[in-house]
């Protein structure tokens, strides 16, 4: 196993290649593997299969050409011989040409998955999206695509998507993860304290000159919209989400919990109380 680029090592090549077998079994260009969460699709490079069509076609008139001319070489016939010369070198830049556009075109499509991106000559956004499409058909009643569905949607779903390439034998296999996603949406806080001029009596004389501020417990909440459920996040956890124009994915760190009574001061005060929430810890400046 050759690895080109990205994370795929011999036991994921060796998994990868097992379920390649099980599809080159069938008539189908997909299989779903529920188990896994993993559906192989089957594809040819548009334009090569005609290439090595042609490279065959050569190949065959270069043998034959070159029979003749074994055949020539015990005669004196030295004007054809040189027709058949030029004929195979004629043959030989054509079988260069050909085999230099497979080249461009496998070089073409690592290029481009090195980036994150599936080449059109190997699958166009239109067949992506309707193979994602049946893979949602697929996934368990609680995950989802987060997007891919619709062929416009597809460059942003490939800057959330972590692609490996590896060759082994003779397919060159394309590893993509896409993250699945619950149908659960949250909005992002960062919880930043502002001071708040408070008045203290102290011996009947009324002092303006302090400021009450809350000590927060967290740095970041993500809340739902109803403000019923909510979780939260640290700055170093949010280095691991992936921004796409629409919306944010995030690794679930803490659990999605039900708001409570006993909200952390942070989640309390979303929902506007009279008084201060007993949760909540200030200081005075």
């Amino acid at each position: 196993m050759k690895t080109l680029f990205g994370v795929c090592d011999d036991e994921c090549a060796k998994e990868s290649v097992e379920e390649i077998g099980k599809i080159e079994k069938t008539n189908e260009r997909m299989l779903h593997i529920l188990k896994d969460q993993t559906t192989v699709v089957k594809s040819a490079i548009k334009g090569i299969s005609t290439t090595s069509e042609e490279v065959n076609r050569l190949y065959a008139e270069l043998v034959d050409k070159q029979g003749i001319i074994g055949e020539l070489v015990n005669k004196t016939n030295t004007m054809e011989a040189l027709v058949l010369s030029n004929k195979i070198h004629g043959i030989f830049t054509a079988l260069l040409v050909q085999y230099s556009m497979e080249t461009q075109s496998i070089s073409a499509i690592i290029t481009a998955a090195r980036t994150g991106v599936i080449h059109p000559s190997l699958m166009t956004p239109r067949e992506s999206a309707n193979h994602l499409t049946q893979i949602k058909l697929n996934l368990p009643i609680n995950l989802n695509l987060p997007m891919g569905a619709n062929p416009n949607e597809i460059y942003e779903l490939s800057k959330i998507t972590k692609m490996a390439v590896f060759y082994k034998e003779n397919p060159i296999v394309f590893v993509i993860q896409i993250p699945l996603v619950t149908e659960l949406e949250l909005t992002l806080y960062r919880i930043l304290p502002i001071p708040q001029p408070v008045e203290t009596r102290m011996n009947g004389v009324i002092n303006k000159n302090h400021s009450i501020i809350l000590k927060p417990e967290f740095t970041y909440v993500g809340i739902t919209k109803n403000r019923e459920e909510y979780t939260t996040f640290t700055e170093t956890q949010l280095l691991s989400c992936k921004e796409t124009e629409i919306f944010t994915i995030c690794p679930e760190f803490s659990p999605v919990v039900h708001s409570s009574s006993r909200n952390p001061c942070e989640i309390s005060l979303f929902k506007n109380p009279d008084v201060l929430p007993k949760t909540c810890e200030a200081g005075v400046l």
